[in-house]
């Protein structure tokens, strides 16, 4: 049949279309970019925690500086006493002394808290910087990747549309009502067309009964395979 004919090279145009489609979908270019973006957006995300760590950690060396401040306040008050005229008793000098050595091992501890801080940040700061030379590579990385996978897509879309045309043209000439049904079974499966071979239906591989064997070979009108529902061909 001159209709299924053109149906046949149709489809082979419709495929032909799909695996572009495909192929696009499965470029290399397009997995390199989606692992990139990961990557990049993973990072990010932990960046953004380590900022705010770093902020944290930061303000908590703000804090003890300032607290170490407040206690070297207090013992300089301490110590201006000891030149007024007023001469401290003993009970006085013995507070006051009580007092200095409390403060000062308080400073003490402070500044090893500081010390073992800032240490602490010298090392989270490496890993910030550690992190974001990578994650800028991986920036560059993800530009010159794009850069290909645009011009593949581009190379692409312009030879599928080259087929489309000549599967439009063809489609043209093929009797509507036969061409939405080809649409309508394609919507769940694919090819539409199946080949029948060994009188056997080549979608399904199931054996057809004797009279749609002669049916299809006839080619007297459209015969659908009873099992899967596609189209049977026969290539004469």
């Amino acid at each position: 049949m001159e209709q299924l004919d053109m149906l046949w090279k149709y489809q082979d145009l419709d495929l032909l279309m799909d695996q572009y489609v495909a192929d696009q979908r499965n470029s290399d270019s397009r997995k390199k970019l989606l692992k990139l973006k990961r990557y990049l957006v993973k990072q990010d995300n932990y960046l953004v925690r380590l900022d705010r760590e770093a902020q944290r950690k930061s303000s908590l060396c703000d804090k003890i500086r300032q607290e170490c401040d407040t206690i070297r306040s207090s013992m300089e008050t301490e110590r201006e006493k000891l030149s007024t005229d007023e001469a401290p008793t003993m009970v006085d000098l013995d507070a006051m002394e009580k007092s200095g050595i409390e403060m000062k091992g308080q400073i003490l501890k402070k500044e090893a808290s500081l010390k073992q801080l800032l240490q602490e940040m010298k090392v989270f700061q490496k890993k910030l910087d550690d992190i974001r030379e990578k994650v800028a590579r991986a920036k560059k990385d993800y530009i010159n990747v794009k850069k290909d996978y645009d011009a593949e897509v581009a190379k692409m879309r312009q030879e599928r549309a080259g087929v489309k045309k000549k599967r439009d043209s063809l489609g043209a000439g093929i009797d509507p009502p036969l061409l939405t049904k080809y649409r309508n079974i394609k919507a769940s499966k694919t090819p539409v067309l199946s080949v029948m071979e060994n009188n056997q239906c080549g979608g399904c591989f199931i054996n057809l009964a004797s009279l749609v064997v002669q049916k299809v070979r006839n080619g007297e009108k459209i015969v659908e395979c009873e099992n899967c529902g596609r189209i049977l061909y026969y290539k004469g």
